[in-house]
C-alpha cells in the first residue's frame, strides 16, 4: 500500500510540475494582450461567425499553399463553441490556446512516462520542453498547427498501444488522429496518407489484419466531409492537384535532389538547435556526440540490441521520421519551419527511447556485478 501511495504521489507531482513549468511561456502573453491576430486569424473568425450565426455548415475549412486545394472543415468546428462562448473575443480564444499548449507539455510528459516506464527521465525531458525556446513545443497561437503536437502525441501513444496490447480502439485512434494531423498542417496531408498506407507493408505483423479496418473508418471520418464536397463540387481539389502535379509552381530556390536532402537535414537540425539547446551549435555537437556514443554502446550490447530488434514503436519512431524527410527532400518548394511543427516532439521521444536504452544497460551491469 505504501508504494502505491509513493507511486501515485510521484504521478500526481509530475503532473503538477509540468503544468506549473510549461505556463510561464504559453499563459503570460495572451493574458497582457500579447498575442497574434493577422490576416489568417480574422478570416477564420469570420468564416466561423458566419456558421454560427447564420447556421452556414460547411464542408471545408481555409484555403492552403495550393490553389483550389482546402483544408477540412474540423478546424473550423473546433473553433466555432470557442468563438461563440468568448462572445468573439480573441483574447478570450487566444488563454484558451495557451491551456492548450499547456496541456500539450503535460501530454507529452505522460506519453514519455508511458514509453519509457521512467518517472524522472520523463520529467527531466518535458520540463525541458517546458522551458524551451522553440514555439513548437505547445504552440499558442490561434491557427490550426496550434494543435498538431497535442493530435500527434494522441496518434504516437495509439500507436504504442497497438504494438503492446492491439485493441480496436487504438487502429481507430490512430487512422483519425493521422487526418486529424493533416487537417491542421496542410503539408503534411500527403505524408498522413502515404504512412497509413504504408504501415500495413512495414508492419505487417501489426497492421495487416482486420482491425486495420478501423484505422482506416477514423481517416474516412476525417476525410467525408471533403469527399462531399469534391461529390458536390465535381471534385474541384482533385484536379486542381492533378494540374499541380503536371506543373508545379515553384515560389521558393530551385535545388536538386541532393541539395534538397542537404537542406531538410539542416533544417532539422536547426529546430534540434532550438529545441534543446537554445541554438548553441557547439552544445549541439557535444550532445549529439553524447547521443551518438550511446547509440553504439546500446548496439555493442547483445541483450539490448536484441531488445530494439523487436522495439517495433522505436522503429514505428524512425519510420515516420524517416517518411517526413524522404517527402520534404521530393517536395521541390520552400519549407517553412510550421511544415515540420512534428519534427520536434519526434525527436523528445526518440532522445528519451535511447537514454532509456542506455540506464537499462547501466542497470545490467549493476545487476551483473550484485550476482
Amino acid at each position: 500500500m505504501k508504494l502505491q501511495n509513493n507511486i501515485l504521489f510521484q504521478n500526481i507531482s509530475g503532473i503538477i510540475w509540468i503544468f506549473i513549468a510549461a505556463i510561464p511561456r504559453r499563459l503570460i502573453f495572451p493574458l497582457k494582450g500579447l498575442f497574434a491576430f493577422n490576416y489568417d486569424q480574422g478570416r477564420d473568425f469570420l468564416a466561423v461567425s458566419k456558421m454560427i450565426y447564420e447556421k452556414d455548415l460547411v464542408l471545408i475549412g481555409p484555403t492552403t499553399g495550393l490553389q483550389g486545394i482546402f483544408y477540412g472543415p474540423w478546424w473550423y468546428y473546433f473553433l466555432a463553441p470557442l468563438i461563440f462562448l468568448s462572445g468573439g473575443d480573441p483574447q478570450k480564444v487566444a488563454v484558451f490556446f495557451s491551456f492548450i499548449g499547456v496541456l500539450t507539455i503535460v501530454f507529452l510528459y505522460l506519453l514519455l512516462r508511458t514509453v519509457t516506464k521512467n518517472n524522472l527521465l520523463s520529467a527531466l525531458l518535458a520540463t525541458i520542453t517546458a522551458f524551451s525556446n522553440l514555439w513548437m513545443f505547445g504552440p499558442t497561437n490561434i491557427w490550426s498547427p496550434s494543435l498538431t503536437p497535442i493530435i500527434l502525441i494522441i496518434n504516437v501513444y495509439a500507436a504504442y498501444k497497438i504494438f503492446t496490447s492491439p485493441q480496436r480502439l487504438y487502429f481507430f485512434l490512430l487512422g483519425l488522429s493521422t487526418f486529424l494531423i493533416a487537417d491542421t498542417t496542410a503539408s503534411l496531408n500527403a505524408i498522413s496518407l502515404i504512412f497509413l498506407i504504408a504501415l500495413p507493408i512495414f508492419f505487417k505483423k501489426y497492421f495487416y489484419k482486420t482491425n486495420f479496418i478501423f484505422a482506416v473508418l477514423g481517416s474516412i471520418l476525417i476525410l467525408l466531409p471533403r469527399i462531399l464536397f469534391e461529390v458536390k463540387n465535381n471534385f474541384l481539389m482533385t484536379k486542381s492537384l492533378i494540374s499541380y502535379l503536371i506543373e508545379p509552381r515553384i515560389y521558393g530556390e530551385r535545388l536538386n535532389i541532393l541539395s534538397r536532402l542537404i537542406s531538410r537535414i539542416d533544417q532539422m537540425y536547426q529546430l534540434f538547435l532550438q529545441g534543446f539547446l537554445d541554438g548553441n551549435k557547439l552544445f549541439g555537437i557535444l550532445f549529439l556526440s553524447l547521443l551518438l556514443v550511446l547509440v553504439i554502446a546500446i548496439l555493442k550490447r547483445k541483450q539490448t540490441f536484441t531488445k530494439i530488434k523487436k522495439d517495433n514503436f522505436l522503429m514505428f519512431l524512425l519510420f515516420f521520421l524517416i517518411t517526413i524527410l524522404l517527402y520534404f527532400t521530393v517536395y521541390p518548394d520552400r519549407i517553412w519551419d510550421y511544415y515540420l511543427i512534428m519534427i520536434p516532439t519526434l525527436f523528445v521521444i526518440l532522445i528519451a527511447k535511447i537514454f532509456n536504452y542506455a540506464l537499462d544497460i547501466k542497470l545490467q551491469k549493476k545487476l551483473s556485478s550484485a550476482l
